[in-house]
């Protein structure tokens, strides 16, 4: 079927209707511009520029960008621009690729993180690509980067954390994918690269150690005290709490309702609060309650700035924290906190149902979850509440109080 004709204008594109999906990917053809082609799929209506090629007597296409990046005016002079190079598909998609690797890495945070991933994972993402891949290839060409370079770097970041090694080529793969899909490279050098094994963690941190610890995080800055006890209260997980607003709270007294976009799973999750979280909650609205963010600082050392604060920094403090208070203690960590909070649960209420709706899992294949959005509060309350009865019957009430004061 041969493509549709008419001048390409911001106002007719936005008007042309997404396909159906399948073999039905309808093609426009641009009347201002020779070989200026508009195809629209499911999601996307993207620009191509046709050339013929003498030389294999065949047509030869170059993909210019969606309708998204581009308006019809700029995606002509941006075709006119390499037909008047004179060279083959081949050396336009050369020269158009990303040319450095730090150019490479902005545009996939722009156009594949910001808009596909949730926040939590764009704050993994914006770590990762900071921290590490620009710092080390940022003016490297990305067509030159080889598997053995990743595979060696890899190595030498398993030697310090296996899983931060695998989330580093989670994100290199999933970078290089996008530049293979917008033919900034023939090859992903990630292919073929296996992740470490990783083994699961089992530390919970004991009644003693829970007395110590607590006794100790009263002498921590109050906004980091009270995100500390409230990762221990309530066994949320670490990112999603310190995404915590105050518009969280606002659906229902007392309950923090999660969104379905900085949720792991992508559902929807209450909390609602035992007395001793809500206790903290409100605490901590005297500090923060001026701004969006219930965890934010004004905190400029580390390299810090003023703004919500990050999972990692966290991480960090905590690691500094535990080096300079506990040094003999057995390593532990922020989702350790999750853990120790989920296994005294289970160990009151012996039903692991109910863990699991405090903890907002899902269990895959389970289609009756597709069906019941009951929010199941009471269970949750009463699984919390016990939880929390049990850590006032050993940490000292003095150190409790002492937690809720500036």
């Amino acid at each position: 079927m041969q493509p549709q004709k008419f001048r390409f204008t911001k106002t007719n594109i936005q008007q042309l209707p997404f396909s159906r999906g399948g073999n039905d990917r309808p093609e426009y053809r641009d009347t201002a511009l020779p070989g200026l082609v508009l195809r629209v799929g499911k999601t996307a209506k993207t620009y191509y520029l046709y050339k013929y090629n003498e030389h294999l007597k065949r047509h030869e296409k170059l993909k210019l960008g969606n309708h998204l990046q581009l308006i019809p005016d700029t995606a002509r002079l941006k075709a006119m621009e390499l037909l008047a190079r004179g060279c083959s598909a081949q050396e336009m998609r050369r020269q158009s690729r990303s040319s450095t690797i730090e150019k490479l890495a902005n545009e996939f945070y722009a156009e594949h993180v910001l808009t596909e991933l949730r926040p939590h994972s764009q704050v993994q993402y914006e770590r990762q690509i900071k921290r590490y891949i620009i710092p080390k290839w940022g003016r490297r060409d990305p067509a030159s980067l080889t598997r053995g370079e990743i595979r060696d770097y890899l190595k030498a970041r398993t030697k310090e954390s296996p899983s931060q090694a695998n989330k580093l080529l989670c994100v290199l793969s999933s970078m290089f994918s996008y530049a293979l899909r917008n033919e900034f490279v023939e090859v992903n050098p990630c292919m073929l690269i296996e992740p470490n094994k990783e083994n699961k963690r089992k530390r919970i941190l004991s009644d003693n150690e829970l007395v110590d610890l607590l006794t100790a995080l009263n002498q921590v800055e109050p906004v980091k005290r009270h995100y500390l006890w409230l990762l221990l209260l309530l066994g949320q997980r670490r990112s999603e709490t310190l995404l915590m607003q105050w518009a969280h709270f606002q659906q229902k007294p007392g309950v923090w309702t999660l969104p379905d976009h900085i949720t792991k799973n992508g559902r929807i999750h209450s909390v609602p609060l035992p007395p001793l979280a809500q206790a903290h909650v409100e605490a901590l609205k005297k500090i923060t309650g001026g701004v969006d963010y219930c965890f934010y600082s004004w905190e400029t050392r580390h390299n810090r700035k003023s703004g919500p604060i990050d999972p990692h920094y966290m991480s960090e403090f905590m690691a500094r924290f535990r080096a300079s208070n506990m040094p003999d203690w057995e390593r532990f960590t922020l989702h350790d906190f999750r853990r120790t909070a989920a296994t005294n649960i289970s160990s009151i209420v012996k039903d692991r149902a109910k863990v699991k709706l405090v903890l907002n899992h899902v269990n895959s294949g389970d289609v009756t979850g597709i069906y019941d959005l009951y929010s199941y509060n009471e269970v949750k309350l009463d699984c919390l509440t016990k939880w929390e009865d049990r850590l006032r019957s050993f940490v000292p009430k003095s150190v409790i109080d002492s937690a809720l004061s500036d």
